[in-house]
C-alpha cells in the first residue's frame, strides 16, 4: 500500500511537472519580442513566425562574376512559391528558372549546392561563357580564335565579295578592312604600338561602320586602354573574333537573301530638267519582315526560328538594340534552357535597318535618263522615287519629283527598267 503511494505521488510530481514546462514554453512561444515595437509588428511575433522568417531570410545568394571587361554583381533569389530562382547579373532584369529548389535554409551562404546551382544557372543565362569557381567568386572565361586563323576567315570573306558582287555594300566592306587591319596588326611583334593606330580609326568612325563589339563603349575603351600586355591581347582576340563571326553571319545572309541585278531609267526628256536623276529605294514593311524572319530562321540556333536564347553578354546590356541584334544573328551563343528571347518592344525598323544597310550596295545613287545601273539589294518589293537633277546645280535649287511608284526585285529578274511614255 505504501508503495503504491509513493508511485502516485511520484507520477503526480512528473504531471505537474510537465505541466509548468508545457506553460512556461506556451508564455515564451506568446512572447512579444522586446524590439517589436521599434519595427511596428503590432501584437507580437510567436517565435513559429520567426522561424519561418529566418528560413526566408536565407533564400538570397549574392556574389560576384568576374568577365574579361570587369567584375560584376550576381544575386539568386529562392522563390518557393513559384518554385523558381531568379537571377540577376549586373543591373540587367532578373531572369527566372523553374529549376529544382535546395531543401536547404543556408541558400545565402553559399553552400556547395548552392554555388553549383547559380554556376549552372549562370551557364544557361550566358552560353559564350565558361563558368567556373573559385576563391568565393565565379569567372567567365570565353575563346577567341588566333589572330591567323582570323585573318584567313576574313580572306576567305573577302574574295567572296569581290567575286559574288561588282558593288559590295559600303558598310560590310569597312567593317571588313577594320577587322583584316585587327587581325593583321595582331600578328606583328610590334602589335601594342600598331593597335594606338587601329584605335584612333576606331574612334574616328561613325558607330555604323564599325563591328558590333566595337560600338560598345566598354569593350571599346578595355582593348584600347588596358596597359597589361597580355589582357591588352587576349581582349583584341576576343574582339576581333566577335567581328569575324559577325562579318560571316551578314556574308551567309548576304548569298541568302540579295539578287544582282541592273535597273535602267527612262522617263521623258520633257519631264526633267537635265539628263540626270537620282533614285531613291525605300524596302517595303514586307520585305523587312522577310529579312528578319529569314534570319532568325537560318541563324539564330533555335529550331522555332526565334532569337537565339542568351539573357546576358559582357558590355553589351548596356546598348539594348545592339544586343538585339546580335542574338538575332546568334553570335553570342545559345542555350535551349536559357529563358530569354527578344523582348515584343524590341525596335523593329531598327533592326532592320541595321542588316538592310550591311546588305544593300547603294539605295540612292544618280543615274542618267536611259542608261542602267548595277545594283545588289535583298529581294523583296521596293517603292522608288525619282527626282530631276539639273545639269546646272545651285543652293537655291530644289530637286523635282519626276515620278514614285513599286518595283519588285528577285533573283529571277536581272534586268529592270523603269520606263514611263511622253504625253501627247
Amino acid at each position: 500500500m505504501k508503495q503504491s503511494y509513493l508511485l502516485y505521488k511520484n507520477s503526480l510530481y512528473i504531471s505537474v511537472s510537465t505541466i509548468c514546462l508545457l506553460s512556461l514554453l506556451a508564455s515564451c512561444f506568446l512572447k512579444e519580442r522586446p524590439d517589436s515595437s521599434s519595427r511596428g509588428e503590432g501584437s507580437g511575433i510567436p517565435l513559429l513566425n520567426e522561424a519561418r522568417n529566418l528560413f526566408q531570410a536565407c533564400q538570397v545568394y549574392q556574389s560576384v562574376l568576374r568577365t574579361p571587361l570587369s567584375e560584376v554583381p550576381i544575386r539568386a533569389r529562392l522563390n518557393r512559391e513559384t518554385q523558381s530562382v531568379e537571377l540577376e547579373i549586373a543591373d540587367s532584369k532578373p531572369v527566372s528558372f523553374n529549376v529544382p529548389l535546395p531543401p536547404t535554409d543556408q541558400f545565402c551562404k553559399g553552400e556547395e549546392s548552392t554555388v553549383s546551382l547559380v554556376m549552372d544557372l549562370l551557364g544557361k543565362s550566358i552560353p559564350a561563357c565558361r563558368i567556373y569557381f573559385e576563391d568565393d567568386k565565379f569567372f567567365c572565361t570565353m575563346q577567341a580564335d588566333p589572330a591567323l586563323a582570323s585573318a584567313k576567315k576574313i580572306h576567305a570573306l573577302k574574295s567572296a565579295m569581290l567575286k559574288k558582287s561588282q558593288r559590295p555594300a559600303y558598310l560590310f566592306s569597312r567593317r571588313l578592312a577594320l577587322a583584316e587591319n585587327l587581325a593583321s596588326l595582331l600578328r606583328k611583334p610590334d602589335w601594342q604600338n600598331r593597335l594606338d593606330s587601329f584605335c584612333a580609326v576606331v574612334q574616328s568612325s561613325l558607330p555604323e561602320e564599325l563591328p558590333l563589339i566595337f560600338t560598345v563603349e566598354a569593350w571599346r575603351k578595355k582593348v584600347c586602354t588596358t596597359e597589361d600586355e597580355d589582357q591588352s591581347l587576349s581582349l583584341a582576340l576576343l574582339a576581333l573574333s566577335k567581328a569575324v563571326e559577325e562579318l560571316t553571319v551578314l556574308a551567309e545572309l548576304r548569298d541568302e537573301v540579295t539578287a544582282n541585278g541592273i535597273l535602267s531609267v527612262r522617263l521623258p526628256r520633257a519631264a526633267l530638267e537635265g539628263t540626270r536623276m537620282t533614285v531613291h529605294l525605300e524596302a517595303s514593311p514586307e520585305t523587312k519582315s522577310l529579312l528578319l524572319t529569314e534570319l532568325k530562321h537560318t541563324f539564330s540556333g533555335t529550331a522555332d526560328g526565334t532569337a537565339s536564347h542568351v539573357c546576358w553578354f559582357p558590355g553589351m546590356k548596356a546598348n539594348e538594340l545592339i544586343f538585339e541584334i546580335a542574338r538575332l544573328m546568334g553570335i553570342l551563343g545559345h542555350h535551349d534552357e536559357a529563358p530569354c528571347q527578344a523582348p515584343e518592344e524590341t525596335a523593329y525598323e531598327e533592326l532592320a535597318s541595321y542588316f538592310l544597310a550591311n546588305l544593300t550596295a547603294e539605295t540612292r545613287f544618280t543615274v542618267t535618263n536611259g542608261l542602267a545601273k548595277i545594283l545588289t539589294l535583298p529581294q523583296g518589293q521596293y517603292e522608288y522615287s525619282i527626282y530631276s537633277v539639273p545639269d546646272e546645280i545651285s543652293a537655291e535649287m530644289d530637286s523635282k519629283l519626276v515620278d514614285k511608284g513599286a518595283l519588285s526585285w528577285t533573283k529571277q529578274r536581272r534586268f529592270l527598267t523603269i520606263a514611263k511614255s511622253p504625253t501627247p
